[in-house]
């Protein structure tokens, strides 16, 4: 039944509206830990006339853990004044044994508090239109309303069957509506979503604070690589919840509401009457309930078994001390896993990457489009000097971007020299200097083609790419990834490698 205030609402503003039913539906379903199985140790969930639901976790400095919890009476309102005295962290091993966490600290997040939201749009043929013209000046309206509101830092996302990185992650809205307003839809294209997510995933991985990952999209999965498996791990890997916002005839609402429970969200269906307004509501909503949480901070008696996923149980208690519960997992582990998959203890001990392996770690762009791309080993019998060199080649038709990995920095070094002559930019990795990049801006004759070649720090690796237009070559650039510097050997385990777009400064 719908109370008298929101029949009001309704009749006043329905996207308003609809946004307030949302928010009282995310705090009553958007509940990812505690749709999780207890461990065997804690006693059940049980339900009060309070709500408390985990939505991520925070272990890079492990010992110290930071947990976003939100806490709501029966009509879904935040429960305000909570302190360190309200709360209960009890972690559990394998066998059951209860360890007591120390509440170093509780606050309400803030307008200081960093919120890192990605916003991933589909751009595929289906969206041509008027649908793409609404879904992106919802988008606009959500960024104006957050550009007031707190500390927010944005990344846009595109996606067909290719994902492109418009901007990564900023704290210039001017910057995020520039590139929001640059998308475009065309007749044609097919719809990767789990490509998108798994990249948007892997971006908002390494921000840090409060985050989330917001999807759009009114088509069926029929593109990409990865699967709605990986979306799952990945998102429960970085207890990062996905937001999915479907629209259209053409949604499978069964599978993304699935996937959006699976990966810590909700799913939500937009009309496409209204939609600007409908979808702005949305956005808003979801916003509005990333800034309700609270941010607990402990530091865990529980320090060994750091290889094993734990259990942690949550209390709340009202000031009146009525109380609830929930539970979350994560793996504290503070071990290394290598370039070439082996665990080690340390970075150093994992060697520098080298050989076919490491190209598709240094480059992960490759596994987008693992289908289309071949990876072999020349001997140097194909090449004028006889330099040896593995390469991954994605044959999309146009463009071609070939990947490799020179055994002698040496050989990279001479061929692209003689080949360019010199370098045209510098390359960028997340603001560090990473290498260089060599375009010819005049059309290869003989081939028909424009050329440019980015040559990574070190001259062992080399990424190339062949197209018809430079607006192909540029458009190919925005789907390529490469691992940030402080990545390359390896990355801590149970954490995601961090990787970026590459960036070209003169």
């Amino acid at each position: 039944m719908i109370s008298p205030i929101l029949a009001r609402s309704f009749t006043r503003s329905p996207a308003r509206a609809l946004a307030a039913l949302i928010a009282g539906a995310l705090v009553l379903s958007l509940a990812p830990a505690s749709a999780q199985a207890a461990p065997a140790a804690p006693a059940d969930d049980y339900n009060s006339s309070i709500s408390v639901t985990v939505t991520q976790v925070d272990n890079t400095k492990f010992p110290k853990v930071t947990m976003y919890v939100k806490v709501t009476n029966p009509a879904g309102q935040i429960l305000e004044g909570l302190a360190p005295n309200n709360f209960k962290v009890v972690e559990y091993n394998q066998q059951g044994k209860a360890y007591q966490a120390t509440i170093n600290k509780v606050q309400r997040l803030s307008k200081l508090d960093l919120l890192t939201m990605d916003l991933v749009l589909d751009k595929s043929g289906s969206m041509y239109g008027s649908r793409m013209t609404d879904a992106k000046a919802a988008a606009l309206d959500f960024t104006n309303a957050i550009s007031a509101l707190g500390k927010n830092r944005v990344e846009v996302t595109a996606f067909d069957d290719s994902v492109y990185l418009l901007q990564p992650f900023t704290d210039n809205l001017t910057a995020v509506k520039a590139a929001i307003k640059s998308i475009s839809a065309y007749d044609g294209g097919n719809t990767a979503i789990y490509d998108a997510i798994i990249s948007a995933l892997r971006q908002t991985s390494a921000q840090s604070g409060a985050r989330c990952v917001i999807i759009f999209t009114d088509g069926m999965e029929n593109a990409s690589s990865h699967t709605e498996s990986d979306v799952v791990k990945l998102a429960q890997l970085t207890n990062i919840p996905v937001y999915i916002i479907g629209v259209g005839s053409g949604v499978n609402t069964y599978a993304l509401t699935s996937l959006a429970s699976k990966a810590g969200g909700q799913y939500f269906s937009a009309s496409t009457s209204n939609l600007q307004s409908v979808l702005t509501g949305i956005y808003n909503s979801i916003y509005s309930y990333q800034r309700d949480l609270y941010k607990v901070t402990y530091t865990t008696k529980f320090t060994s078994a750091t290889k094993v996923t734990r259990k942690v149980q949550v209390t709340a208690a009202d000031q009146n001390g009525v109380s609830a519960s929930t539970t979350k997992s994560y793996m504290p582990t503070a071990d290394y896993t290598c370039w070439n998959g082996k665990t080690k203890k340390t970075l150093k001990a994992c060697g520098n990457p080298s050989g076919l392996e490491s190209t598709k770690y240094i480059f992960p762009s490759i596994l987008l489009h693992a289908a289309q791309t071949t990876c072999t080993k020349n001997d140097g019998s194909k090449r004028w000097d006889n330099a040896k060199y593995y390469e991954c080649v994605f044959y999309g038709g146009n463009p071609t971007i070939r990947y490799r990995y020179w055994p002698k920095a040496s050989d990279a070094k001479k061929h692209y020299k003689e080949k360019y002559s010199k370098a045209t930019y510098k390359l960028y990795l997340n603001g560090k200097k990473a290498g260089v990049v060599y375009w010819n801006k005049k059309k290869n004759t003989s081939l028909g083609l424009y050329q440019l070649t980015i040559v990574l720090t070190g001259h062992h690796y080399s990424l190339s790419v062949d197209a018809k237009t430079v607006a192909e070559q540029k458009a190919a650039l925005q789907t390529v990834r490469i691992r940030v510097l402080k990545a390359w050997k390896g990355y801590r385990t149970g954490t995601v490698p961090a990787e970026a777009v590459p960036e070209y400064k003169k």
